[in-house]
C-alpha cells in the first residue's frame, strides 16, 4: 500500500482526515525555498500588555525577517516614541537584535496615537510635510529599517477627505525615505497596516498604495468580535467561509477572501502580507445549555478578557469543562466552558493558513502579535513561541514534518 495512503488512514482514526488531505495537497504547493517569503511580527510596546518589560532577550530575532515595534505617536506634528523610556528600554536593543539576526530588519510603527493621530497631519500640506520631514532622520537616529503606518482607518467615520491625503501622505513618504536612503547608502521600507473588511476596504485608492508601499500588512482578524449591534459567537480569524455562507454568497469575513480582493482590486501578490493573530476573542454566551457553537446568542464580551493571549487560551483549553471544537469549513478551533466562549488559532490552524498564503502565492505572513504568544514557553507545553514556530515550521518544512508538528499536541 502507497506510504501517503497508510498515512491518511491514521490520520482518519484520529478524525481529522479533512485537515489532513488539505495539508497533503497544499505542501504541493509550497517546494520551493521559502527563504523570498517575509515573516514580519508585531511587538508592542505598550505597557498594558501583559509582562512586557524587555525586548531582549525574552524575543527570539531569528523567528522572523522582519520585526515591527508598536508603537511611536505624533508629537507637535513629528514622529516622536510614545514614551521617553522607550529609548532606553527598547530601542536601545536594536543592536542586540541585530547580533542575534543579522538579517532581521527592524520596523518602527506609527499609529498617530490613536485613531485621530493623523487627523491634524492630513489637513494641510504644511502638515504632512512636517511629518514626512522627521521620518528619516527618526529612522536614521535609532537604526530602524522603515516605517510601518498604521491609522485605522482614514476616512473612516472621520473627514473623508483624509483617503485621498492619506494616499499623499504615503507618496511623499515614499519619496523622502528613498532620497534619504540614497544619500545613506541604505533602502528604507515603507509599509502600511490595512483593513480586511469589505467596508472599511473601500476608503484605499489601492494602485497608488501598491505604487508607494514596499508590502501592505493586511489585519485578517477581528472579523468578529461582540457588538450591541452583532450579539453573537463569531471566528477572529476564519481561514474560510462556512457552507452555509457560501449558499446565500457571503464570501467576505474570512482570510481567503480578503487576501484576494485586496488583489483583484490592485495590490500585487507579493506586495500582500497575510495577517494571522495569536490572541483570542470572547464572548459570554446566553443560553450555554442549548447554543454554544458558531452564532450562537450572546450578551456581551468574556468576562477576564477581550482579547486574550494565548497562554491565557491553554489554560481555559487545560480547565476541567472546557470543550473544543475544530470547525473544518472554516479552518480554525472555538471553544467553551460554561457561558465563556472564545474563538482562537493553535498550532493546526497556524500550520492551515501559513500553507495556504504560501500555496496561493501571497509575499508573506504577518503576525500579531509577538506579545500574546506563548513567548516563555511556560504555560502551554509547547515551548517557546508555540504558534510562531508552527508557521515558521509551516514555511520551511516538509510536509511529513509539518504534520507531526501540527499534531503535536
Amino acid at each position: 500500500m502507497d506510504v501517503t495512503w497508510v498515512i491518511l488512514l491514521g490520520i482518519a482514526g484520529l478524525g481529522h482526515i479533512y485537515l489532513a488531505i488539505n495539508f497533503f495537497f497544499a505542501s504541493k504547493g509550497f517546494q520551493h525555498d521559502d527563504g523570498s517569503k517575509l515573516l514580519l511580527c508585531y511587538f508592542s510596546l505598550d505597557e498594558t500588555w501583559p509582562d512586557n518589560g524587555t525586548l531582549h532577550p525574552a524575543m527570539n530575532a531569528t523567528l522572523c525577517t522582519h520585526l515591527i515595534l508598536i508603537n511611536t505617536v505624533i508629537k507637535d506634528g513629528q514622529i516622536a516614541p510614545a514614551s521617553p523610556d522607550d529609548v532606553t528600554r527598547y530601542f536601545s536593543k536594536v543592536p542586540l537584535l541585530r547580533q542575534q539576526n543579522p538579517a532581521l530588519k527592524i520596523i518602527i510603527c506609527n499609529g498617530g496615537g490613536g485613531n485621530h493621530g493623523f487627523t491634524p497631519i492630513l489637513a494641510s500640506a504644511a502638515n504632512r510635510s512636517k511629518f514626512v520631514s522627521s521620518a528619516a532622520p527618526f529612522l536614521k537616529k535609532y537604526d530602524f529599517d522603515g516605517l510601518d503606518i498604521d491609522f485605522e482607518f482614514p476616512g473612516w467615520q472621520l473627514p473623508v477627505q483624509q483617503r485621498k491625503n492619506f494616499t499623499v501622505l504615503l507618496q511623499e513618504l515614499r519619496t523622502a525615505l528613498d532620497h534619504a536612503g540614497q544619500a545613506e547608502g541604505r533602502k528604507y521600507t515603507l509599509s502600511a497596516a490595512v483593513a480586511a473588511g469589505r467596508a472599511v476596504m473601500e476608503i484605499y485608492d489601492v494602485p497608488a498604495l501598491a505604487k508607494s508601499l514596499d508590502f501592505i500588512n493586511l489585519m485578517c482578524y477581528d472579523y468578529y468580535g461582540y457588538a450591541v449591534y452583532d450579539p453573537v459567537t463569531g471566528y477572529n480569524s476564519p481561514l474560510y467561509p462556512q457552507d452555509w455562507q457560501k449558499k446565500i454568497v457571503i464570501r467576505g469575513g474570512n482570510i481567503g477572501w480578503s487576501s484576494y480582493e485586496w488583489h483583484k482590486r490592485g495590490m500585487p501578490k507579493e506586495k500582500i502580507m497575510v495577517g494571522i493573530p495569536t490572541y483570542a476573542r470572547t464572548w459570554t454566551l446566553m443560553d450555554p445549555e442549548r447554543f454554544h457553537g458558531h452564532d450562537a446568542p450572546a450578551t456581551g464580551p468574556g468576562k477576564e478578557c477581550v482579547e486574550c493571549t494565548f497562554p491565557w487560551v491553554c489554560k481555559f483549553l487545560n480547565t476541567t469543562g472546557t470543550v473544543s471544537v475544530r470547525d473544518v469549513e472554516a479552518g480554525v478551533p472555538y471553544a467553551y466552558r460554561g457561558d465563556q466562549w472564545i474563538s482562537y488559532d493553535d498550532v493546526m490552524s497556524q500550520t492551515l493558513k501559513t500553507q495556504w498564503i504560501l500555496q496561493n502565492g501571497f509575499g508573506g505572513i504577518m503576525v500579531y502579535a509577538l506579545n500574546s504568544d506563548d513567548y516563555y514557553g511556560n504555560a502551554c507545553g509547547l515551548g517557546r513561541f508555540p504558534l510562531l514556530s508552527a508557521i515558521k515550521g509551516a514555511m520551511n518544512k516538509t510536509w511529513s514534518e509539518t504534520y507531526m508538528y501540527a499534531f503535536k499536541r
